[in-house]
């Protein structure tokens, strides 16, 4: 449970910063880098909470009796909408670098 409260905490201010950026008006490469990194950093901490929690339910965790079910198959339309992870992942190292240097 720890990793997970980490994870969202750390997904949490990534957002956030990502927003104070946007508010900022720093460069538009910039701010596409930022958001990429943020998408991938959040659906893959989303992904270990997520299953970290299916290892702590075992093999109750894939009925429908518990929300989990519904929280391990759900937002995958959502991530192959927006991009995958793997095609973030290729984009990130030719999208300039310091995105939040002065």
């Amino acid at each position: 449970m720890a990793e997970a409260v980490t994870l969202l905490d750390a997904a949490r201010a990534m957002i956030y910063t990502t927003a104070r950026a946007v508010d900022a008006g720093i460069h538009d490469k910039q701010i596409r880098r930022l958001v990429s990194e943020s998408k991938k950093f959040v659906t893959e901490s989303r992904q270990k909470a997520v299953h970290n929690a299916m290892q702590v339910m075992g093999g109750i965790g894939y009925t429908n009796i518990y929300p989990v079910e519904r929280i391990f198959r759900g937002p995958a339309p959502c991530i192959h909408l927006t991009g995958t992870n793997e095609v973030i992942t290729r984009s990130l190292p030719m999208s300039g670098q310091g995105v939040l240097e002065r």
